[in-house]
C-alpha cells in the first residue's frame, strides 16, 4: 500500500495565487503483481461510457444537451516550415478533446461485402446508454502506417490568409478516435483510466465487422500533420500574415452542446524567400507554443 501525492510547487503556487489547501493532492492506492501488462488490452479498468452494451438503444433525433459531449478544438502548434522536393509545406500539429457532460462514441457497423461502416453516435446518462444517432460513415484505410478503421466528418484543417480567408485546404478527413492527451481531469465525470490509448485497441482490422471509438471525457486526440496532402502546400503563397484553422465537427454530423465553439485559429507569419522559407509564431494568449 502506497499513498502517492501531488503538489504544485511554493513559486507557482503564489504566481497563479492558489491557496495551501488546494495546492496539494494524496490518493492511495495498492500495487499488484499480475502475470502481463494489461493497460492496453482493454479489457480492465473499464470506463463508464465504454462498459455497457449499446444494442437495442433507441434513435434520437434530437438528444437533451445537457447529457452531450463538447468538442474543443486546441490552437495549433508545433508549427515549422519543411523543404522538400516537390515544394514548401507548413507543418502542424493539432488536437481536439471532448469537454461537456459525457464521452464522444461511436461505434461502426460493417455493410456486406464492403469495406465501409455506418457510424452511429451514442448517447450515455449517468454511464448508462440511453440513444444513438446515425452521424456519418467510416472507411478502412489500407495505407502504411494506417490499416485501421477511419471515422469520417471528424475535423477539418485549413489556413487562411489575412482577411481569414481560405486558401489551402488539408485533405486529412479521416481519424481513428483515441485518447492521446489528458486535458482536463478534473472536470465533473473526466474519465481518468481510458480502456485504451493506443490505435490498436480502437481501430479495428481488415476483418472487423464492428468498432467502438471512443473519445473520453477530458481527453484529446492529437494528430500532427506532416503527411504530404495533409500538410499545407505553401509554395506559391506571397510572404505574410496567415492563420491555421482547427474545425472539430465541420459538417455537424455530430450531437454536442455547443457548435459555436468549434474553430480556433492560430496566427503566423511566413517570411524568407524560396527555398528557405521560415514561420513566425506569435504566443497564443501570452503561450508561446511554437
Amino acid at each position: 500500500s502506497y499513498q502517492a501525492t501531488v503538489r504544485i510547487s511554493e513559486p507557482h503556487r503564489q504566481f497563479f495565487e492558489i491557496s495551501p489547501e488546494d495546492a496539494a493532492d494524496s490518493m492511495e492506492l495498492v500495487v499488484k503483481s499480475r502475470g502481463r501488462n494489461c493497460r492496453r488490452c482493454g479489457h480492465h479498468h473499464r470506463s463508464p461510457a465504454t462498459a455497457e452494451r449499446t444494442s437495442g438503444v433507441p434513435t434520437m433525433e434530437d438528444p437533451d444537451p445537457s447529457i452531450l459531449p463538447d468538442l474543443l478544438p486546441l490552437p495549433s502548434w508545433d508549427i515549422a516550415v519543411e523543404e522538400r522536393k516537390k515544394g514548401t509545406f507548413l507543418n502542424f500539429a493539432a488536437a481536439v478533446w471532448v469537454g461537456g457532460a459525457s464521452s464522444m462514441v461511436v461505434e461502426g457497423f460493417r455493410r456486406s461485402n464492403e469495406e465501409v461502416m455506418d457510424a452511429y453516435q451514442y448517447f450515455y446518462q449517468d454511464g448508462q446508454p440511453v440513444g444513438r444517432a446515425p452521424v456519418g460513415e467510416m472507411e478502412y484505410d489500407d495505407r502504411r502506417g494506417h490499416r485501421h478503421w477511419h471515422f469520417r466528418q471528424f475535423v477539418a484543417y485549413r489556413l487562411l490568409d489575412g482577411t481569414q480567408t481560405e486558401v489551402v485546404r488539408s485533405t486529412k478527413e479521416a481519424f481513428c478516435l483515441v485518447p492521446t492527451d489528458a486535458l482536463d481531469l478534473l472536470m465533473p465525470g473526466a474519465v481518468l483510466n481510458p480502456d485504451s490509448t493506443g490505435l490498436h485497441t480502437s481501430c479495428g482490422s481488415p476483418d472487423s465487422i464492428w468498432i467502438r471509438e471512443t473519445l473520453p471525457l477530458g481527453w484529446g486526440d492529437t494528430y500532427h500533420q506532416s503527411i504530404p496532402g495533409q500538410s499545407f502546400d505553401i509554395s506559391d503563397l506571397p510572404n505574410g500574415r496567415y492563420y491555421i484553422e482547427i474545425e472539430a465537427n465541420p459538417d455537424h454530423n455530430l450531437h454536442e452542446q455547443d457548435l459555436g465553439n468549434n474553430s480556433e485559429l492560430r496566427e503566423i507569419t511566413i517570411r524568407g524567400k524560396k527555398g528557405a522559407r521560415w514561420v513566425e509564431v506569435p504566443a497564443w494568449n501570452g503561450i508561446d507554443t511554437g
